[in-house]
């Protein structure tokens, strides 16, 4: 759901950035702020189920839950979200304000909207990577015996090859 969402939102920006003429700029505009404020909602919308699986975890917690470490990761993913969504505030705000706009000409709200918060969110998961529950599943597989090695290895080998692809 998320992913249509962000899907939808780019091309609502597309459709903004290709309104460049002098004589659509304001639609542009008013576009761009439609995609931001869209795009708030569904992660909104996000959020919203994040935390709904989270309560839900907690109340009836599985067998391989009480081994994961999945709190703190849903915590970092609060962190982040939160951090996005104030930075996402704040570009529907700058563009409301327009080019000539308090905020757009003035960089250092640029920087701590922005550069600080995304540069926020890195830190965090550079810490707290998401990989680390799927380490922690595998070894639950192991354990279990619900995977030969061999079926694990090649499982890892094409993440690896996948993943190097997309680098």
């Amino acid at each position: 759901m998320l992913v249509k969402g962000e899907l939808a939102d780019i091309n609502f920006c597309t459709g903004a950035g290709l309104m460049s003429s002098a004589s659509m700029t304001k639609t542009g505009e008013y576009v761009v702020v439609g995609g931001l404020l869209f795009q708030i909602l569904f992660f909104g919308f996000f959020v919203v189920v994040a935390f709904i699986f989270h309560t839900r975890l907690q109340k009836s917690p599985t067998a391989i839950s009480l081994s994961v470490p999945w709190r703190k990761h849903l915590w970092a993913l609060y962190i982040s979200s939160a951090l996005i969504l104030i930075r996402s505030i704040f570009r529907v705000i700058e563009f409301l304000q327009g080019n000539a706009g308090y905020l757009f000409s003035h960089e250092v709200f640029m920087y701590v909207f922005d550069a600080i918060l995304m540069f926020g969110v890195l830190v965090l998961f550079v810490f707290l990577h998401p990989g680390e529950i799927r380490e922690y599943l595998e070894r639950e597989k192991r354990a279990s015996g619900s995977g030969s090695e061999v079926q694990l290895e090649e499982q890892a080998v094409r993440r690896h090859k996948w993943w190097r692809w997309i680098c």
